[in-house]
């Protein structure tokens, strides 16, 4: 990737996640990697259940550019964020892109333009108006 892209983080908050991480981390359209200069970070937040070892096997295996921490204390939602955003700043990308590893929101359909992260800092997927969960 040439470093005239923006760097988009896709950052993955994870806790009892075993059975539904692999399927959000496939979902992310290979277009975001084409168009950006991606990475993948997922923080498990302390689960007892596998959903560190399932991002550390899809790291393993993706072509993109995977990061999977583990939080040795539950730090809850927020501080989670928190975590992902730090970790952003510190890594100097340009956006952030947050998906739930339980599959919560399904992917954007405006994924399939890249308008939403290159014409705002802050863009709300509403699961509302698309109720298609994983």
């Amino acid at each position: 990737m040439t470093g005239s892209l923006p760097r988009v983080l896709v950052f993955v908050v994870a806790y009892e996640a075993e059975s539904t991480l692999q399927k959000v981390l496939e979902r992310i359209p290979a277009s975001v990697f084409e168009a950006f200069n991606a990475e993948v970070l997922v923080i498990d937040d302390s689960s007892r259940d596998q959903t560190f070892e399932v991002g550390v096997q899809a790291a393993a295996a993706s072509h993109h550019p995977i990061t999977v921490l583990f939080n040795a204390k539950n730090q809850g939602y927020g501080g989670n964020q928190k975590l992902g955003y730090q970790f952003a700043l510190r890594h100097g990308f340009d956006f952030v892109v947050l998906l739930h590893g339980d599959g919560q929101y399904a992917r954007n359909p405006e994924w399939n333009s890249d308008s939403c992260v290159r014409s705002s800092r802050f863009c709300v997927h509403v699961r509302i108006l698309f109720p298609t969960y994983l």
